[in-house]
């Protein structure tokens, strides 16, 4: 093989060019080989200072997982450790990982992810709505009480984003929402503990 592939990990890896021999990563987004490579090779001191490049040796790679449904991870495993790759694309994940079990001999299976694992993201979201709501309900209270909220200092833009909306939505009008979101979330927790979602690691 020899493809780019766009990737989207948050303040990291935008592309992968993967190649017979190694997983080439570059923190810049790039559409073809040609200009991946350029990109790559660039050892100008601009480049060094803005670029972070990182290099696989398929050899090393021991196993990789993502998960059986809308898989957007690949857990790539290797000699010194292992990394995620988030694909823009679910089509190029199933691409690079049936190329690399191939070319390193690795048998699928499927595994349910851990408890823990499976309610984290909901758990953090209903955490974070119940933290939300309580902050917004009790600037709604303030204002309907006829006070006001003080928005300097620092992160004001997002004070005031807060106080504008715990404005509009009255005390009434923030449990609504609070209860609504964290009844979504409750409930992806409650069936993720009920059928734990699937991986599909390839060993």
């Amino acid at each position: 093989m020899n493809k780019v592939f766009a990737l989207e990990n948050e303040k990291s890896w935008k592309s992968v060019h993967v190649t017979s021999e190694r997983l080439y990563l570059i923190n810049k987004s790039y559409d073809s080989v040609d200009d991946f490579i350029k990109g790559y090779s660039d050892t100008g001191i601009g480049s060094k200072l803005l670029k972070s490049r990182k290099e696989i040796d398929l050899f090393d790679i021991s196993a990789i997982e993502h998960a059986e449904k809308d898989p957007t991870d690949l857990v790539v495993f290797y000699q010194a450790g292992k990394i995620t790759l988030t694909f823009k694309n679910p089509a190029d994940l199933a691409e690079v990982a049936e190329y690399l079990a191939a070319e390193r001999n690795l048998a699928p299976s499927s595994q349910q992810v851990g408890t823990m694992k499976a309610i984290q993201s909901p758990l953090i979201g209903l955490g974070f709505t119940i933290l939300l709501g309580w902050i917004l309900y009790g600037e709604a209270q303030t204002l309907e009480a006829g006070g006001t909220i003080d928005t300097s200092g620092r992160r004001a833009w997002l004070k005031s984003l807060m106080a504008t909306a715990a404005e509009k939505l009255g005390t009434t009008g923030v449990l609504v929402l609070a209860v609504v979101v964290g009844a979504a979330f409750a409930y992806f927790i409650y069936r993720n503990l009920q059928q734990p979602p699937s991986k599909i690691r390839y060993a």
